[in-house]
């Protein structure tokens, strides 16, 4: 088959992880730590944790039933979209490898919801410009999340959430690419008196506004163009869960902070009433930390915490700040931190309806307060119809 012609790479604005709130970790952090069996028993969540482990390679669930039934309807969703066509390899081409990735989905108790297996390309052996120039995926930001969340409970509009199946098999490659066999985010329609707001992180959707009929029709559309899951009201949306409330919507992330005790060992710790020393100011200056890439682990997994807790972003954002060179006492405020998280795991973002619209910020500046740099702090936090959307905290 023969290869298309190079196209020029485009310029294009750096899109990063940390501009959309992406905050995913790279290192394991620890073994989760034995806890008693009554305590699992009685948790879903923590029963989950303790007894599944995402398998790296096909030899590790050869004999798996479930994954093998997950890798079965993957290769079926391979076929059904005409993914590829079987070819003899040809000479003198990049041949992109493949593998098999394998993960869990819980259910917002932290109970399996299913397992699922992936056939993807190996992206780091794809040459620019040849296998691939831009590539994007739409990925909503949290803060508008919480916006749209602000405006459907103060508007009492219906809330539903549905899943893409094989999302990323829907789309049209524009060129040639070999492939080993293996071992926007925000949309509106506003027409008239007619208004709906569709959120779209990948394959994860959530729709809402004034008019259910309406709603259901758009499902119906999507349902005539791709493979959809409809998943009813939302309830667990990237790891964030939502529960209603007589007044609104609360959003929480306790199955998240459990994971990270646990993976900390520390499930069993001891709670302290706030996440930092309030007289203390961290500074570059001590003894290195033996682990730094352990450590960027734990502040990775605590920035993605954030979310709904901006009772954390304070001190998550100091602790950022010594990620090239962390030392023992940036370690004992990143654990003084979990710590505060064990206490305060119910914690989260509550959204209640108000009668009247209004858009109210805050904000404050520790002047000079580095004492490495003598730069400020500077902190805001914005309010829509009385709930908290949007903050940041950082020097």
């Amino acid at each position: 088959m023969p290869i298309l012609p190079s196209v020029p790479c485009d310029s294009h604005p750096m899109v990063t992880h940390a501009k959309s709130e992406i905050f995913k970790t790279r290192h394991p952090i620890h073994p989760i730590h034995p806890v008693h069996l009554s305590l699992v028993q009685s948790s879903p969540l923590l029963h989950a944790l303790l007894v599944t482990s995402e398998p790296k390679g096909f030899k590790s669930i050869a004999k798996n039933p479930a994954w093998l039934a997950a890798m079965d309807d993957e290769m079926k969703a391979l076929q059904t979209n005409h993914t590829w066509d079987l070819v003899p390899r040809p000479s003198n081409t990049n041949i992109v490898g493949s593998k098999w990735v394998f993960w869990t989905k819980f259910h917002s108790d932290g109970s399996i919801d299913r397992f699922k297996a992936h056939l993807v390309a190996k992206g780091y052996t794809q040459l620019p410009c040849l296998d691939y120039t831009d590539t994007f995926s739409p990925v909503v930001k949290a803060s508008i999340v919480r916006v749209v969340l602000s405006l459907t409970v103060s508007h009492k509009w219906s809330l539903r959430q549905l899943d893409v199946k094989n999302a990323f098999l829907n789309g049209i490659l524009h060129e040639t690419v070999y492939m080993d066999r293996t071992n926007h985010s925000l949309f509106v329609f506003n027409r008239q008196d007619d208004l709906i707001y569709l959120l779209l992180y990948i394959d994860d959707i959530i729709l809402t506004g004034h008019n259910s009929v309406l709603i259901n029709r758009f499902i119906t559309q999507l349902h005539a163009e791709f493979a959809i899951k409809d998943l009813g009201p939302i309830n667990c949306f990237l790891g964030l869960k939502a529960s209603y409330i007589p007044d609104g919507i609360f959003l929480s992330q306790v199955k998240y902070a459990t994971d990270i005790l646990a993976r900390a060992q520390l499930l069993d710790s001891k709670l302290v009433p706030t996440p930092m020393i309030v007289s203390q100011r961290l500074s570059s200056k001590g003894a290195p930390f033996e682990d730094p890439a352990l450590y960027r682990s734990f502040v990775g997994v605590l920035q993605y915490l954030t979310i709904t807790r901006p009772d954390l972003a304070h001190s998550v954002n100091s602790v950022s700040q010594f990620l090239h060179a962390p030392t023992d006492v940036h370690f004992q405020a990143v654990k003084r931190i979990i710590h505060y998280v064990k206490g305060t795991l119910h914690f989260g973002l509550k959204f209640t309806s108000s009668s009247s619209m209004s858009l109210v910020a805050y904000s404050d500046v520790d002047w000079a307060g580095c004492p490495d740099t003598r730069r400020s702090t500077s902190g805001y936090s914005i309010y829509l119809n009385n709930n908290l959307i949007s903050w940041s905290a950082k020097k």
